[in-house]
């Protein structure tokens, strides 16, 4: 009987998930008929959880996607990997380039000061600059002069040194330094003359720039005193000025600062020698008139 019982046990898990032969099953089910002691195993052991052939199966497909997913990760981290080294060698290509333009080719500076805000002594000649994605123009002392430049987009649309300027658009007094790479954005050509520094004409007491921009200084282009500053938009289109105030120093902290993007009235003081800068950062094409009015008390 003993051995008859060890054999019927070792049945049971084939019995509980019905996977015994006919045979077996009437056999199993027999012998559980009449003991008691395999019939209480077999109660037993179908209240806990048994490793059958049943449980296999899911395991082995838990298996394949374990490998799968080693095998994913395999190809991420190889990506990666690829994804690291290509990026590395565009930022090691991107210096090389930088060195042999910026560093190695570095020439003796020529200094742009209050002194040399001038038609005599401008540093500055004539260029044509065309736009492109790829090419940058470096201020090398021969090719392309350092100084204080107007510019004009002759054609199309461009942006140069954080300047937009739509066809026909200018901006007046921009400095550009030694050993500055200059690139040129957009659609077209600049055209860049030395500044010439010309007074303002100031009409019932209103400086009127249409489609011209750029640095104005106080006591020399345009008088010192207190001014509201108007943009009137000739166009349907969003626009945004950017107009600030400071010394001659690019870093100083002393001025006014305004984003103008619709016909609100703002007001500006500038002392003598004191700039006042007006860009356009518009997106689109734009047809704008900025209009400095002299306040009546400052005349």
């Amino acid at each position: 009987m003993i051995n008859h019982c060890k054999i019927i046990q070792d049945l049971l898990p084939l019995y509980i998930d019905k996977l015994a032969s006919d045979e077996s099953h009437l056999l199993v089910s027999s012998h559980l008929d009449e003991c008691e002691t395999c019939n209480q195993i077999y109660k037993d052991m179908k209240k806990e959880p048994i490793l059958t052939h049943k449980d296999v199966e899911p395991s082995e497909i838990n298996l394949n996607k374990v490998i799968s997913r080693i095998k994913k990760r395999r190809i991420i981290s190889t990506s990666s990997f690829l994804s690291f080294f290509t990026m590395l060698g565009f930022l090691i290509g991107g210096y090389v380039f930088y060195a042999n333009n910026v560093i190695i080719n570095r020439v003796e500076p020529i200094p742009l000061t209050m002194k040399n805000r001038n038609i005599d002594e401008n540093p500055a000649e004539y260029v044509n600059l065309e736009s492109s994605f790829l090419k940058s123009y470096k201020i090398n002392n021969k090719d392309f002069m350092p100084g204080f430049y107007d510019i004009k987009a002759v054609e199309g649309e461009i942006e140069i040194g954080g300047i937009h300027l739509d066809e026909g658009q200018e901006y007046v007094g921009k400095q550009f330094y030694s050993n500055n790479i200059i690139s040129v954005r957009g659609n077209g050509y600049a055209q860049l003359t030395p500044s010439n520094f010309n007074k303002e004409i100031l009409k019932n007491d209103t400086y009127s720039f249409h489609n011209k921009f750029g640095k104005f200084q106080a006591g020399g282009e345009i008088e010192a005193g207190k001014y509201t500053i108007q943009v009137i938009n000739h166009f349907e289109t969003p626009y945004y000025v950017f107009v600030s105030t400071s010394n001659f120093e690019e870093n100083s902290s002393n001025g006014q600062s305004f984003d103008i993007k619709n016909s609100k009235i703002y007001t500006i003081e500038m002392k003598n020698e004191e700039f006042i800068n007006i860009s356009n950062w518009s997106e689109k094409k734009t047809d704008l008139t900025i209009k400095l009015t002299k306040l009546s008390n400052e005349k």
